[in-house]
């Protein structure tokens, strides 16, 4: 049985695992474990779940917080929005803010399964005709306002993933909005277009939508940022300060959505085990690049390595160059999930080049194997022979 608690208390996790609420997940295909079967294996991760029951009651849905587990860089939880009857549709923004240690931490938080960013946000009743986030079937992992799980990954100033070593003050708040615009679709999709034309001349129809006020999104509802940030984008990116976060709440209610209500809760992560390189490691490439793994971390269920390098010549961009990396672990089955980056940064005419590797692991690792993958005009070619094993401890 759940344990049913008020808003805004703290609930420290993994001191108590609900057995109960884990074999519930598994067997009924709710909850964390029907977006991470793989992990369903994992004591580690297991063991780190824990039922929260946190519970919020609006004008126009109800809420809860039903379980979370947080490996010290990753936080999921679940959640169920339930409409009101009869209400008005609204829109919600999703905010996620993290502290550790007196500090605040950069977060991104994603919707799952298709890690929809929130900007996007959740329409309560659901949108119709059914879209991507509500009703698109992938499988068995359909999106279910009753069943929804997050993903947030704690990032540093330059949106690499980190973790921390202790306890995580998490606070969730959705900002609930209403707007009377007009909601239309086209009859296409972003993943429609072949060129920069056809995505430009549906903009231009979102463009003449808005002005009307009304929203045209695609066939799937995706495209709601770009008609509502257009009008306050200068040469392609929009310009702010503060916080992103309620940059954009303003942004959403300068003209399309009113603000009508919050709904916040909060909760402590208890500190997690992170297993960690202990001192830099340095290779060289056939082509007498230098590169050195600067760091490298394992949580009980994902693994974070980071491969810097230099080039001397400016004219090398860093998505063209002839090197990247996988990693790979015996017995372990490894998912990037397409979190392999690369950051740039130009500093007297030098290319210095981060490379930020992103994977989930089905149990705990504390070696990986780091795979050169050299890019050549026949294809890409991992190359096992020059592999380096990289140990955490």
């Amino acid at each position: 049985m759940k344990k049913k608690l008020p808003a805004g208390l703290v609930i420290v996790i993994a001191v108590l695992f609900m057995m109960t609420a884990v074999a519930a997940a598994v067997t009924s295909g709710f909850g964390l474990l029907r977006f991470y079967p793989e992990q369903s294996e994992n004591t580690a991760f297991m063991d780190r779940i824990v039922s929260i029951g946190q519970t919020w009651e609006g004008k126009y849905f109800d809420a809860e917080i039903r379980e979370a587990a947080f490996d010290g860089s990753k936080l999921r939880f679940s959640m169920s929005v339930t409409p009101k009857e009869g209400v008005e549709k609204v829109f919600i923004f999703p905010v996620m803010k993290a502290e550790c240690d007196g500090k605040a931490l950069q977060t991104e938080c994603s919707l799952l399964p298709w890690y929809t960013s929130p900007e996007a946000g959740i329409w309560v009743p659901q949108l119709e005709p059914p879209i991507r986030n509500y009703g698109y079937e992938m499988g068995d992992r359909a999106f279910d306002l009753n069943d929804m799980v997050f993903e947030v990954t704690l990032l540093d100033h330059d949106h690499n993933p980190v973790t921390v070593t202790k306890d995580v003050q998490w606070t969730l708040s959705f900002e609930v909005m209403h707007t009377d615009w007009k909601i239309g679709f086209a009859d296409v999709g972003l993943d429609d277009f072949q060129t920069l034309e056809q995505f430009e001349a549906f903009q231009k129809q979102q463009y003449e939508a808005y002005n009307r006020r009304e929203l045209l999104l695609d066939k799937h509802g995706d495209g709601l940022f770009d008609p509502i940030s257009e009008p306050y984008t200068v040469n392609g990116a929009l310009e702010y300060t503060g916080d992103y976060d309620d940059f954009l709440i303003d942004l959403y209610t300068r003209n399309v959505f009113t603000w009508e209500e919050r709904a916040v809760f909060s909760f402590v992560a208890e500190q997690a085990q992170i297993r960690k390189l202990q001192q830099p490691v340095d290779f060289t490439l056939p082509d007498e690049q230098r590169f050195e793994v600067t760091k490298a971390e394992s949580t009980v269920s994902g693994v974070n390595v980071f491969v810097n390098t230099k080039y001397l010549h400016t004219h090398e961009f860093y998505d063209v160059l002839p090197w990247d990396f996988i990693l790979k672990a015996d017995d372990v089955v490894m998912d990037s999930r397409s979190h392999t980056n690369q950051s740039l940064t130009d500093t007297e005419a030098i290319l210095r080049i981060t490379y930020s590797l992103e994977y989930n692991a089905n149990k705990p690792v504390s070696s990986v194997t780091l795979v050169p993958v050299q890019h050549t005009d026949s294809g890409d070619v991992e190359c096992n022979d020059l592999a380096i094993v990289i140990n955490m401890e």
